[in-house]
């Protein structure tokens, strides 16, 4: 199993059949760019992933069952941030797990 710890407090591991993304604190600046983002843990199959969208600073992990937006733009980018299968972090913590979760499928 694979982990990354985020500075935003978010961790994910990652192994041969699921992504978990754990929410556990909110850390630094990104906490006023993702104010009201709830705390927990979520578990997606890789078999589920359908794609992976990377912008920025953000992953969403788009597949069967999980929240996607009916269109992107900076309007609703504070909420898609919100979004359970949405792993907030820095440009190069982002770009790691992309590359990582982009290898198994």
């Amino acid at each position: 199993m694979k982990e990354f710890r985020l500075n935003s407090g978010t961790s994910v591991a990652i192994d041969d059949t699921k992504v978990i993304i754990l929410r556990n604190e909110d850390k630094g600046i990104s906490k006023k760019f993702v104010a009201g983002r709830a705390k927990g843990e979520v578990v997606i199959r890789l078999s589920t992933i359908s794609s992976l969208i990377i912008y920025g600073d953000y992953l969403l992990v788009c597949g069967l069952g999980l929240p996607t937006p009916k269109e992107f733009s900076s309007s609703n980018l504070v909420q898609i941030k919100q979004y359970p299968n949405c792993i907030v972090g820095s440009e190069e913590e982002i770009r790691g797990i992309f590359e990582y979760i982009k290898k198994l499928l």
